[in-house]
């Protein structure tokens, strides 16, 4: 399928809601930054929590990004549009 996003995976279950909480990235480079910031071991609930934060944080700058694009008459978003977009 063209244009088609990569499927949602499951990353963890929230047991007091029953609910799936679901990520775009995956847990392997997520547990690397977390390595790299110094921890020697990372719980799978510590991967999945920081990538619920990643996505909510790059979701709000493409956000941002986009409208500053769409202000410009420009339907492609830039590396320029994304670093005016960052907080």
């Amino acid at each position: 399928m063209a244009g088609c996003a990569r499927a949602r995976m499951p990353a963890a279950r929230d047991a007091a809601h029953r609910t799936v909480i679901y990520v775009i990235l995956p847990k392997a480079p997520v547990e690397k930054l977390i390595r790299e910031a110094g921890a020697r071991r990372v719980s799978d609930g510590a991967a999945a929590e920081l990538a619920e934060v990643l996505e909510k944080i790059g979701t709000d700058i493409s956000v941002r990004a986009l409208r500053l694009a769409k202000h410009a008459g420009r339907k492609t978003v830039t590396a320029a549009d994304i670093k005016l977009a960052k907080p």
